[in-house]
């Protein structure tokens, strides 16, 4: 498995600056299968503010609805409908554009991500470091699934040979 980063920069509206991330993994066929066998596409790798991300999305479509309704009202008798529709396809797609949750699939087919600043996007991109290399061992834990796995764990301290006896012992 390989992690693929592509960075860039913006500027948003106001003029700010904003620093694009995105990252995908590119897998190996094996591990491609091993996805596909376990149906590991929609694991999460790690969750994000779920309830604030479900908020703003129905904040934004409703403005979105809003501004629908009042434009269409003089068009058309379904305006109702119509800002409805707006309001339920704008909060689905509005959050699947914030979300800050990330799964499997979404970062083997390749995901982006906005940074407000060049510390946030160096420490994103140090968190998806360490979660492919923590995912990378789960795809290779999985090869060996309903299996027995025997680690062998060593201490790197050595620990000293005290042997403690009472005072009257050596007498």
């Amino acid at each position: 498995m390989q992690l693929l980063i592509k960075r860039g920069q913006r500027r948003a509206m106001g003029g700010k600056h904003v620093f694009d991330l995105w990252v995908q993994y590119e897998l190996t066929l094996e591990e491609q299968g091993l996805i596909h066998k376990y149906g590991l596409e929609n694991f999460v790798l790690t969750l994000g503010n779920v309830k604030r991300d479900i908020v703003k999305s129905v904040l934004y479509a409703w403005v979105l609805s809003l501004l629908v309704l009042l434009f269409a009202s003089s068009f058309t008798t379904q305006a109702w409908e119509l800002s409805l529709l707006v309001l339920v396809g704008g909060s689905v797609g509005i959050y699947n554009q914030i979300r800050e949750t990330i799964k499997v699939k979404d970062i083997i087919h390749g995901r982006s991500f906005a940074c407000g600043s060049v510390v946030a996007l160096i420490e994103r991109e140090d968190n998806f470091t360490k979660m492919a290399t923590l995912f990378h061992r789960f795809l290779n834990a999985t090869q060996t699934w309903g299996g027995k796995e025997v680690i062998k764990i060593e201490s790197d301290y050595e620990t000293p040979f005290r042997v403690i006896e009472p005072h009257h012992a050596a007498e």
